[in-house]
């Protein structure tokens, strides 16, 4: 994931609940999850993402809008 702009999120994975705030310009690697997020703070959130698919997929995986997805979670940090 790399943020193109600043922003605060609401993240829910699992049963767990994290509120977090990305500076712009920033990449990060992160393990497949499912997840649900919500804009809490007053910019919108942009992001870009490249997804690796292992050798043997066979057609295209959508996953929900990039616009979801999480920030590093703990153990997970900037490269």
């Amino acid at each position: 994931m790399y943020t193109l702009s600043a922003f605060q999120r609401r993240l829910h994975v699992g049963q767990g609940t994290r509120d977090v705030v990305m500076e712009p310009g920033r990449a990060y690697w992160l393990p497949a999850q499912t997840h649900a997020g919500e804009n809490t703070g007053t910019t919108p959130t942009h992001v870009l993402f490249v997804e690796l698919k292992e050798a043997e997929a066979t057609g295209p995986v959508h996953r929900g809008a990039g616009v979801d997805a999480p920030p590093p979670w703990p153990g997970i940090g900037p490269s």
